[in-house]
């Protein structure tokens, strides 16, 4: 059947509905209104709440006719959020109460599911899972930078997801409207030019004029012609009261700053109280050795093992776990995949890397990038290194 041929037979069997004297939306037949082209889609409940909610379901389905799910509940308690920047997994009540979760769940589960179901559900199933994880990084996207890129990149991966959708189960396209809105998504990105959160913007603005007077800012009085400033006794009060440094969202102390770490601690013998590890010699560190020399330290100097180091992005990184060094490797690639093997504070701040390599070859049930461990260690000195930039993967 031809495309004009299948319009007219729906038409027709619109215009019979409508003759029988069946109700339907008024906005439909408005003139200038193309709800297709005109609603916009609303992230929680079309994905998270729509189609991760409906594989959800189904996964579950599928893991407890296979007698997997207890195996499922196993790895996904398990799973590493280092990087990821999400809450506990609460795995144990996340699967007792697998069809009463709520949004937050749902943006856990959308990013590390296929890492946790590989090996137990068929392959078609886990494919949807990935296009799925795909799909919502698109969703999120907090700034589009070459919109015409991102718009084919997202047509393809929605093209993609709705395909596997279909194969995993029919039923979905057909009675699940929230798949049909994906895809009119690109269509609205390009079309809409509307600032939902406009009003919100203008609120947050005079919140933070607020913040900035109080706080000991200028502003320009254009009746004046003069530049202004609060009074010392404003000044005074906030610093004297933390109730209103509290209110306006001022922070108490500054936490959680690039490059800021914390010494590992050391148990008594019986373990009722903690004290710093016992610093050691540098000449004694991984670091030393495979700096050759580079680094000068006196025989005095005393060296404390890390904890944690603050990544630049603001995670937190402790031995063993994978991070990006951009800018300051002292082998000859500007950016480098790394997993920590050893951090030391003071001066110099140095961390002993295992260096990784990004595999060629995708993940060939995952279709995710690689990386192997090289037999190579190096060393970054954050104090000499002052363009060093720390990323969590």
């Amino acid at each position: 059947m031809k495309k004009h041929e299948f319009e007219q037979l729906l038409n027709k069997e619109l215009t019979q509905i409508q003759n029988e004297g069946c109700f339907q939306n008024p906005l439909l037949d408005m003139p200038g209104v193309n709800i297709h082209q005109d609603t916009p889609m609303e992230l929680l409940h079309t994905m998270l709440l729509g189609v991760v909610k409906y594989f959800w379901g189904q996964t579950v389905y599928t893991l407890i006719q296979c007698k997997q799910f207890d195996v499922f509940q196993v790895q996904l308690d398990s799973v590493s959020t280092n990087g990821l920047n999400i809450p506990c997994i609460m795995a144990a009540y996340m699967c007792q109460y697998c069809s009463s979760l709520i949004g937050k769940h749902f943006k856990t589960i959308v990013q590390i599911i296929p890492f946790v179901i590989a090996g137990l559900v068929n392959q078609d199933l886990l494919d949807a899972w990935v296009l799925l994880g795909r799909l919502a990084v698109l969703c999120w996207f907090v700034e589009i930078h070459d919109l015409e890129k991102y718009l084919d990149e997202l047509q393809q991966v929605i093209n993609d997801f709705l395909t596997k959708a279909a194969v995993c189960a029919p039923s979905i396209i057909i009675t699940k409207p929230k798949f049909h809105f994906l895809v009119h998504l690109p269509f609205f990105i390009r079309r809409n030019q509307q600032a939902p959160s406009r009003d919100s913007a203008i609120t947050f603005a005079g919140l933070d004029r607020v913040k900035h007077i109080c706080s000991g800012g200028y502003w320009a009085d254009m009746k004046s012609k003069k530049v202004l400033k609060a009074s010392k006794d404003i000044l005074k009060t906030i610093l004297a009261c933390p109730e209103y440094s509290k209110f306006l969202g001022f922070p108490s102390k500054l936490d959680n700053l690039p490059g800021s770490y914390k010494l590992s601690l050391s148990l008594t013998k019986t373990g009722s109280t903690r004290k710093v590890a016992q610093g050691i010699s540098f000449s004694q560190t991984e670091a030393n050795a495979f700096a050759q020399g580079k680094i000068k330290s006196p025989e005095t100097f005393k060296v404390y093992y890390c904890q944690r180091i603050i990544m630049q992005s603001g995670d937190v990184a402790s031995i063993n776990s994978f991070i990006l060094i951009s800018k300051i490797l002292t082998t000859n690639t500007s950016e480098s995949f790394n997993s920590h093997c050893e951090l030391l504070p003071d001066n110099p701040t140095v961390i002993s890397v295992n260096i990784l390599e990004l595999e060629a070859q995708q993940h060939s049930t995952l279709d995710f990038p690689q990386l192997f461990v090289m037999q190579t260690v190096d060393y970054c000195d954050l104090c000499r290194e002052s363009s060093a930039q720390l990323f969590m993967l």
